[in-house]
């Protein structure tokens, strides 16, 4: 039983990698991985695969460590955080 768990624990990473870092943005909403409830998308929020960041009425900016980019989101548009490169949803 414990060799499972041991086994089951050493698959999985413990921590998510963050990639990317809410830089502006007013009335924005981050839903992590996961989860249910957004929250609010605020300046200096860390991203991380997964994640789905919303625009509100005005455009939210972030960086994107990855490729070392600064992307902004239009107002009322769906942004996926992925490994590799974001994408609209």
């Amino acid at each position: 039983m414990m060799r499972c768990l041991l086994g089951a624990l050493l698959t999985f990473p413990l921590f998510a990698q963050p990639v990317g870092l809410v830089v502006s943005g007013d009335g924005g909403r981050l839903l992590r991985a996961g989860a249910a409830l957004p929250l609010a998308a605020k300046p200096g929020e860390v991203l991380f695969p997964g994640d789905t960041l919303t625009a509100g009425q005005t455009p939210v900016s972030l960086l994107y460590c990855p490729d070392k980019s600064a992307l902004t989101l239009a107002p009322a548009a769906d942004l996926v955080i992925e490994a590799r490169q974001p994408r609209l949803k």
